[in-house]
């Protein structure tokens, strides 16, 4: 169990954030059920919400990527939906962010799918991802301040190259150096680009969505590309974000059986990667305690 400095929170009572899906529902689904989220691995429904037997509230973040790899990226996709549109009954709230294979899809990039993925789930899965963005319900970037602690979930991170260049577009972020601006920035992009795509495939230009060198690519690495060790050296070097990063992309290496640990974090816990590698059956989710300012 690690501890972080956060006090109560006014909002939730606790948030649970669950990494990379690739396609593994049946691995969600455990993760769903080992959260407390849902009422059995087998049903994609709301429990009640509770903590020592006291009625509490519930923050689901999950961290992106639904394709690629396995096959049940459009059942793993339709179950966090449902959750979205029935957390509200449940004083709950679940935010889904988009992943850099999400990207890939809308680019007409299938090269990752999986055999199952016949023409018509593609398209399916495509016009959810697109109505969802449009809507509101699918985003870049989401940041929550809990009393003491604020904190910026992205796919896969800010590191210090990415910072440098959008505080040079937006003065206010270099002003505050504040996480709600950086998500007021990711999610402002990401919904023009959408909505300037007049039709599929989508063309991805602005450098918030290049990979940088840890990815293999050539930009200056946005966060649906940054890699855990990239923002584990930036901490190292005492990179001054103030605010904490949770993240996914980077997949842990080890197993349930192995002694590294599948949720990876810095020693200062300014980032904190929840990949535990579902797509390889591996189980495993991040959960902070709003209540005592645990982190599990």
């Amino acid at each position: 169990m690690l501890l972080i400095l956060c006090s109560e929170s006014d909002i939730f009572s606790r948030i649970v954030s669950i990494g990379d899906i690739h396609g593994s529902y049946s691995e969600l689904m455990q993760d769903l059920y080992l959260a407390n989220i849902t009422i059995s691995e087998s049903l994609c429904e709301w429990q009640n919400q509770t903590i020592n037997g006291n009625s509490s509230t519930t923050l689901l973040v999950q961290m992106g990527d639904i394709v690629d790899r396995g096959d049940s990226s459009l059942q793993a996709l339709l179950c966090l939906r449902h959750l979205q549109s029935t957390a509200s009954t449940y004083h709950s709230k679940v935010i889904r962010l988009i992943g850099n294979h999400d990207i890939w899809w809308l680019e007409g990039n299938f090269r990752m799918a999986n055999a199952a993925d016949s023409k018509k789930i593609k398209t399916q899965i495509i016009r959810y991802t697109l109505d969802d963005i449009t809507s509101g319900l699918l985003v870049g970037a989401y940041h929550i301040r809990v009393n003491g602690c604020s904190i910026l979930f992205t796919h896969g991170g800010i590191n210090r190259q990415f910072f440098t260049y959008i505080t040079q577009q937006a003065t206010r972020i270099a002003d505050e150096n504040d996480a709600e601006m950086i998500e007021r920035y990711v999610n402002g992009l990401l919904y023009q680009t959408i909505s300037n795509c007049p039709s599929f495939p989508c063309r991805f230009k602005h450098p918030l969505f290049d990979a940088g060198p840890d990815s293999g690519g050539r930009g200056i690495g946005g966060p649906f590309w940054s890699r855990y060790q990239t923002l584990e050296r930036d901490s190292f070097y005492g990179f001054p974000l103030n605010f904490i990063q949770v993240v996914g992309h980077t997949a842990a290496h080890g197993d349930e059986s192995d002694p590294e640990p599948l949720i990876q974090h810095t020693r200062d816990l300014r980032a904190i990667c929840v990949d535990a590698a579902m797509y390889a059956g591996n189980r495993a989710f991040l959960e902070i305690n709003t209540m005592n300012g645990e982190i599990q």
